[in-house]
């Protein structure tokens, strides 16, 4: 569908893309207001990462800057993430039965997160919520695809086994710390925004990580039929 030229150029324009939102995100936080007014007043410990997006703080203060910021580096980074999860999808084995699976899971990530980037919370609380948690059903079987049904000379097994092993031992911890927030043993904050931001911070190195991967694939498949060509 997309000539290799292009595959390196979207690997190229998604790493800056990835790092401008990783940028925007610090502004965020660093300019989100405190009950006065004044900047530095995002509580990273206690508050959820969707915060940063809304038009005013839960104090009725104007965040308008921070949230065109978080907003807009959230939006462009995951609609620039579309073309690659296709892209990504042609080197999964089984054909259509594992590539259109993990196409509509990971794209439908995206839309939902977009989603969360279009509908403040302070505006759309509903809307918000839905596109929260419609992404996040899809976003473990969609990796789960990639990672299981990767051609092998796109991956090894030791990557696959030790992004499974590791999101499995992220969830099993994070399920038994929603345990005990529900049966009051620990306070909901902390825990829940840390929770959220351990997620997001696996995610993007998730992402970084299969970035390097597609890049050198993309290298090995270019000089492969140079390497196979007869001498001159």
């Amino acid at each position: 569908m997309f000539k290799p030229e292009f595959k390196l150029l979207w690997v190229n324009v998604l790493w800056g893309v990835m790092a401008a939102f990783a940028a925007l995100l610090a502004g965020a936080m660093l300019l989100y207001p405190d009950a006065t007014g004044h900047p530095g007043g995002y509580p990273f410990f206690h508050e959820f990462i969707s915060a940063l997006g809304m038009t005013k703080t839960h104090e009725g203060v104007p965040n308008l800057l921070p949230c065109i910021l978080f907003n807009a580096g959230l939006g462009a980074a995951m609609l620039a993430l579309i073309p690659f999860w296709i892209m990504r999808a042609g080197c999964l084995r089984g054909g259509h039965w594992t590539r259109v699976p993990a196409v509509l899971c990971c794209c439908g990530l995206s839309i939902g997160i977009t989603g969360v980037a279009l509908t403040p919370y302070n505006l759309h609380p509903d809307l918000h919520n839905f596109s929260v948690y419609s992404a996040f059903a899809l976003i473990v079987p969609g990796i789960l695809i990639m990672l299981l049904f990767a051609h092998r000379d796109y991956c090894g097994r030791t990557y696959q086994l030790g992004w499974c092993a590791a999101a499995a031992g992220i969830l099993l911890a994070e399920g038994v710390a929603l345990v005990l927030v529900r049966h009051g043993q620990w306070p909901a904050r902390p825990t829940n925004p840390v929770i959220q931001k351990i997620n997001v911070t696996v995610f993007m190195l998730w992402v970084a990580a299969e970035l390097v991967l597609y890049r050198r694939h993309l290298a090995r498949r270019q000089t492969a039929p140079a390497a196979a060509a007869p001498p001159n």
